[in-house]
């Protein structure tokens, strides 16, 4: 069970493990509709409509949020999160590209602060207790790790969706032939509710290792519950948007607070990529902007969230010494031998922190750094090489 314990302690809010009963019925819409024939665009989200002057004619915060073009795994954010009553989202989440996992998950990084410190991102106790000392590092790397425990947990816990999620996420091939059986994309994790979404699933193979009883719904999206110690978690299939999604609850949730992300798999409800503070913020860090794909790792706080490292060696990192703000986006780009890395802070009520005080808190004695402030959005970014 010790893998059960490391998801715990990781700031997910796991409440009971994964065995257990919760009153969780089927994710997504209550009533079953038919699934699209084709696959469907992509269209605009309202995150990019033309913003509108307040009536002083001064430019508001909210409205006027940079429009941006949510890349899929932002689209799958749920905006509404009703464990928080006021109907806001706040909400911590990690985006990894598998792909890049796959080269970088057994690799120790050699550039820069961690050409001589011994820590991959793999998802082992050791690489838990001892983070990057930059840090710069330490939210995107623990991200990474983040979505290797839960795709693990999903593995270990479910027993016939496990080892389909394995075997497409390519970890049953051996050394050096994973990247060749991989067929997911990328692996998207988020807490309120504690969730983990599975990006170019082949959704076929995951219906045929579901049984009859499993079925909750038709959907869309189809909704099964799991088997075994599982069997009171929720797993939500759709091919409604143009690469298969699979969702699997991670957490012990109740059904009104599952439902916003099974609503998301059909394109229903409000996206988080509407949020002003994540617009700008994403905005900065490139987002579904000048690079679509994005970087590997995102991460993203919203709106006063934060990473619960629980005395991981993380806890004490610089963004919680720095001045209020609404969210905080991270990307990370790495090889063994360069990397890149960034933060962006958004405040849409107030002052995003300044440039000197993100360079106090961040910048090392190496490499090459940028910073840039706004009215409601600040960034900064090292490389090296």
């Amino acid at each position: 069970m010790r893998r059960r314990r490391y998801l715990q302690v990781a700031g997910l809010t796991l409440a009971g493990g994964l065995a257990g009963c919760n009153d969780a019925g089927p994710v997504g819409t209550s009533e079953p509709t038919d699934a699209p024939t084709d696959t469907p665009t992509e269209t605009p989200t309202p995150a990019e409509e033309k913003p509108s002057p307040t009536e002083d004619g001064q430019n508001d915060p909210e409205t006027d949020a940079p429009s941006i073009n949510p890349p899929l795994w932002m689209k799958l954010l749920p905006r509404k999160n009703l464990i928080n009553e006021s109907g806001d989202t706040t909400s911590t989440f990690a985006r990894v590209d598998w792909k890049w996992y796959f080269q970088m998950r057994d690799t120790s990084p050699n550039w820069g602060p961690t050409s001589d410190e011994d820590w991959t991102f793999a998802p082992t106790r050791d690489n838990q207790k001892n983070p990057p000392s930059a840090d710069i590092l330490k939210t995107p790397a623990w991200g990474t790790v983040l979505a290797g425990l839960n795709t693990n947990a999903v593995v270990e816990y479910f027993p016939n969706l496990g080892p389909e999620i394995a075997r497409q996420c390519g970890l049953t091939a051996d050394e050096g032939e994973r990247e060749e059986t991989r067929i997911i994309d990328e692996v998207l994790t988020f807490a309120n509710p504690t969730v983990a979404l599975f990006i170019g699933a082949d959704t076929d193979s995951v219906r045929d290792v579901l049984t009859d009883e499993q079925k909750l719904a038709d959907g869309p999206p189809e909704n099964y519950r799991g088997a075994g110690n599982a069997a009171s978690r929720n797993i939500g299939i759709s091919d409604y948007w143009p690469r298969g999604v699979v969702l699997v609850e991670t957490g012990d949730e109740k059904s009104e607070d599952l439902r916003p992300a099974g609503k998301r798999l059909v394109d229903d409800g409000e996206s988080a990529a509407t949020i002003p503070s994540l617009r700008w913020a994403a905005s900065a860090a490139n987002v579904g902007s000048r690079y679509p794909a994005g970087a590997p790792v995102v991460t993203g706080e919203v709106n006063g969230s934060r990473f619960d490292f629980i005395g991981f060696g993380r806890s004490n990192r610089s963004v919680v010494r720095l001045e209020a703000f609404d969210t905080l986006v991270t990307t990370l780009e790495a090889t063994r031998s360069t990397g890149t890395v960034q933060h962006s802070c958004s405040h849409v009520d107030g002052d995003p922190p300044t440039t000197d005080e993100l360079r106090l808190s961040f910048e090392t004695d190496s490499g090459e750094w940028t910073a840039n402030s706004g009215a409601h959005v600040s960034s900064i970014g090292g490389s090296w090489n």
